[in-house]
């Protein structure tokens, strides 16, 4: 009789527990679709998400979209954006725009690992004498328009302007409506270090992944 008691109180209390849980659970649904291998989001001005997308198979076509949190409506912010293919950690995948930081009209974007580095002998790791951008591991700053929240058309940058950009110089995009979105290049962080391994060559290399990105003060 006591092992019956037992039985039931502990079947109660695993319904109870089940509801319980169950109930504490949000409801969800999806808000937009639509995006290419989406790493990183943000909110942005009065009714805006900003996500940042590594992209497809084929390398620089990173793009940000501009998401309404109202409607879900995706908007293209900027396309074009520095990716490569990332065939260092197993199953070959896109690599590009990571992390945001929104100031304003002045909106901080990183560039992750890309193609910098490629499979070596041994197991180890070299580095990719030919990558498909010279942007990889970079911190690029927009300038945004005014009305950036209300655009109809977004804006493209080519491999022409990736160049100029890796180069020290700034840029200025427009797109069909004749608005303006200004780009420089903040840093150009090292793509990878020396990474000394018993058994491996000595050109074994350790990669680097920008990731992400936060203001302290003015820095």
């Amino acid at each position: 009789m006591k092992h019956i008691k037992l039985s039931i109180i502990f079947a109660i209390w695993t319904i109870l527990l089940s509801a319980t849980v169950n109930f504490a659970q949000p409801p969800t649904s999806v808000l937009t679709g639509g995006l290419n291998s989406p790493n990183k989001i943000i909110t942005a001005g009065q009714t805006s998400l900003l996500v940042t997308e590594n992209g497809t198979m084929m390398p620089n076509n990173g793009r940000i979209s501009l998401i309404n949190r109202a409607t879900g409506a995706r908007l293209t912010l900027i396309d074009g954006l520095p990716s490569g293919i990332n065939t260092a950690e197993g199953q070959p995948a896109p690599s590009g725009p990571s992390g945001l930081k929104l100031k304003g009209l002045t909106l901080y974007l990183t560039i992750g690992g890309g193609d910098s580095v490629v499979p070596g002998e041994r197991g180890g790791l070299a580095a990719n004498p030919n990558p498909a951008t010279p942007l990889n591991n970079s911190v690029l700053e927009l300038s945004l328009p005014a009305d950036y929240e209300q655009l109809a058309s977004g804006f493209s940058l080519s491999f022409a302007d990736q160049t100029t950009l890796a180069g020290g110089s700034q840029i200025n995009l427009l797109n069909a409506q004749g608005k303006k979105l200004s780009m420089r290049l903040v840093a150009n962080l090292p793509d990878w270090k020396r990474d000394y391994r018993p058994g491996i060559p000595q050109y074994n290399v350790r990669p680097a992944n920008v990731f992400g990105i936060e203001a302290v003060g003015e820095n």
